[in-house]
Formats: structure tokens, C-alpha cells, sequence
């Protein structure tokens, strides 16, 4: 058993799909699918179920697999131990789902930091569990999860379990992001009867790792269950889509959490309060336990509380 293994066998797990996962590591099929037999026939045991319908954990593969990424966890913090407090400070990964005002903070950030060639930064967004994932599995160092303020016990005992730290970064109301010609941007508040002649745009892969998923945070599964009188929600993956989406349509509308008008104004949006209130949500900066935040990250962590005032300051316009 070697460290490669793990991380095929996790990759796996996490894309549910042996052939995405052979992408996503740069490798053949064939040859990833023989060396997870091969571990499977070393450790005396299938870590897969393999069906016509995919491939799924068994009850000891759903085991070795929580094994398996605390192993990965515990070396990376080992390789941590080695390095310098500079070397720290030229190192920054996020990851987070898709949210205007981190993608804010982040491009308004980078663009201040020193030309230095060693600087290494990524930032990922992606949806709810992704960014959890991405964080345990050890590929980015923060990640921003997401959660309605009704799941905060689920949470804060997962985060618990799985060896994580936090810090709030905001708690929010989600508002509707509409094109500045949508017959509705005039209004200073919405109410929820006004939008059913409207389509809604959701971000189709949404999911929420803590528990069930609310309205505002459908995954597609939960889209089945609409009333006829609505239309049906119009399923997007990135950012760049629905922006490019509510220019063309200029009848259709999104939940968002409030972003800076410096971002949507370009860009022909507004955003607008509804008067049916969701449960207000949270969004934290969750990373492992067992290590600090570097100079790097803590001057980040400035610029999206920066980011926080500006959006919310673009609500009380």
C-alpha cells in the first residue's frame, strides 16, 4: 500500500465515477482500475461496489476511506512541520462555492499582492460539499463553507469531528440579483407572489454537506417537487453563465447573497431585499485545527471582511 493508492481510491470516492476520476488524475482508466484492484486484493477487502448503475463504497471501503484521508491529513501536517514561516506566506489556497463577493475579494486581493515569483495562489469555486472536500482532502488549505443558521449545531459538531477550526466571515439574508431592466428592479421590495411569472436560475450542482438543503439552496433532485403554476428553474454550473444569462433573459432572477455594486453595475444588475425572509445563512472560514492562519491568509481574511462592508453597503443603497 502506497500514498498514490489512497488518493486514486479518494479521487474515486469523491467524483463517484472511475473514469472522471482517471481524468482528474491524468491517468488512463485501465490503469487506474488495476491499481485499486490492487490494493483491494493487498488489503483483503473491496473498498467498491462495482453495478451497472456505477460505482459505490462498501461498508469497509466507507471505513478505510475515513482512514485513508486522515492518513493523507497527518502527512501533509508532518510536511508542514519543515517548512518556513516565509515559505508559509508564499502559499495560498481557497475554496468556495460560487459567491460574488469571495470572487470579489479574492481578484481585488491578488491584484495588491507583491510580483513575487514564488507566490503560489488557487482558488476554486465550486458548490457547498465541494468546498468541504476540497478542505479535507488536503488540495486547498481554507475553504469557505456555507450553511443555513438553522443547521449550526449539524455543523459545528461535523466540523468538531472532522478536526476543523473556523472563523464567521458574514451572516446574511440572500437577495434577489435581477438585470437592472427586469420588470421588478424598480421595486425597493419584493414579494414572493410577484416572482412566479419569472424563471429562476439555480446553480445545478448546489448541495449542502451538513445536513438537508433549503429553498434557496436546492440541489436538482429537490426540483421535482415545484408546483406547475412555476416555471421550471433554469440549471447553471458557473458564474459566468448566469451573468451572461441575465443579460440575454431579462425576465429571469436569482437568490445570491449580497455582493458589491462595484462587481454587478458594470455588468447591467441590482440587487433587490424580498419580503419573504429565508433563514438567514453563514458563511465561515473553516481550515485544520492543528495549524494558524499565515501572514498571507490573515491579510486575505481583511480584504473579505473589506468585500463583507461593500456588499453590504450596496444593500442600503
Amino acid at each position: 500500500m502506497n500514498l498514490q493508492q489512497l488518493r486514486y481510491v479518494i479521487e474515486v470516492e469523491r467524483t463517484g465515477s472511475i473514469t472522471q476520476a482517471a481524468e482528474n488524475l491524468f491517468m488512463g482508466q485501465p490503469n487506474l482500475s488495476k491499481a485499486i484492484r490492487e490494493l483491494e486484493r493487498e488489503i483483503g477487502m473491496d473498498i467498491f461496489h462495482r453495478s451497472s448503475r456505477g460505482i459505490d463504497l462498501t461498508e469497509k471501503g466507507r471505513i478505510f476511506l475515513s482512514h485513508a484521508k486522515n492518513v493523507l491529513s497527518q502527512i501533509q501536517l508532518m510536511q508542514d512541520l519543515g517548512k518556513t514561516e516565509d515559505q508559509e506566506n508564499l502559499r495560498f489556497s481557497l475554496s468556495a462555492p460560487r459567491c460574488c463577493y469571495i470572487a470579489y475579494a479574492c481578484a481585488a486581493w491578488f491584484s495588491s499582492l507583491d510580483e513575487d515569483p514564488q507566490l503560489e495562489l488557487r482558488f476554486r469555486e465550486t458548490d457547498a460539499a465541494g468546498a468541504a472536500n476540497d478542505l479535507l482532502e488536503g488540495r486547498f488549505s481554507l475553504g469557505v463553507l456555507r450553511y443555513p443558521s438553522w443547521q449550526e449545531p449539524y455543523t459545528q459538531l461535523w466540523m468538531q469531528e472532522k478536526g476543523l477550526s473556523s472563523q464567521l466571515i458574514w451572516e446574511f439574508d440572500h437577495v434577489l440579483l435581477l438585470h437592472r431592466d427586469h420588470p421588478l428592479a424598480g421595486e425597493r421590495s419584493i414579494d414572493p407572489a410577484q416572482l412566479s411569472e419569472y424563471r429562476e436560475i439555480l446553480y445545478g450542482d448546489r448541495s449542502s454537506p451538513f445536513g438537508p438543503a433549503m429553498p434557496a439552496d436546492a440541489s436538482v433532485s429537490e426540483l421535482e417537487h415545484l408546483s406547475a403554476e412555476h416555471h421550471r428553474p433554469l440549471l447553471l454550473y458557473d458564474r459566468g453563465s448566469l451573468f451572461q444569462t441575465l443579460a440575454e433573459d431579462r425576465r429571469s432572477f436569482m437568490w445570491i447573497s449580497p455582493s458589491p455594486a462595484e462587481l454587478l453595475e458594470p455588468l447591467g444588475l441590482v440587487q433587490r431585499p424580498c419580503s419573504h425572509r429565508l433563514p438567514f445563512y453563514r458563511d465561515v472560514l473553516a481550515y485544520d485545527m492543528n495549524r494558524f492562519l499565515s501572514a498571507l491568509e490573515k491579510d486575505f481574511l481583511n480584504q473579505l471582511q473589506h468585500s463583507v462592508h461593500l456588499a453590504q453597503a450596496a444593500i442600503l443603497r
